[in-house]
């Protein structure tokens, strides 16, 4: 759950991520071959979540101070924990669920 943000006038959802990456935590991303692993639609809008594995040191990243307090690796259980101490992003635990579940495999069936 690295970052977030809006599209610009005639940006696709691949560059707008790559540009919220970058400007947010420092992260170059190429993702002109992927698709978001998951669209939620709300009533003004989307969110594309894409899932990302990247070995990297975090100590390397320059976080935009006024977007990024910090960031840290975590396993969905200390997410889930953060999200109940009001220490994250309030999102439906539900949704970090699902998308740990995605990680390793794209669509709707396990098998």
């Amino acid at each position: 759950m690295t970052v977030g943000g809006s599209a610009l006038h005639n940006e696709d959802s691949q560059t707008c991520a790559q540009r919220e990456v970058y400007e947010e935590i420092g992260l170059k991303l190429d993702l002109d071959d992927q698709r978001p692993f998951l669209t939620v639609h709300f009533p003004y809008g989307f969110d594309d979540y894409y899932i990302i594995e990247k070995d990297l040191d975090v100590n390397t990243l320059k976080l935009q101070e006024e977007e990024v307090a910090a960031v840290r690796w975590a396993d969905k259980n200390t997410i889930t924990s953060l999200i109940d101490n009001d220490q994250f992003v309030p999102y439906h635990k539900s949704l970090i669920e699902l998308l740990y579940d995605l990680r390793k495999k794209r669509g709707a069936h396990y098998k």
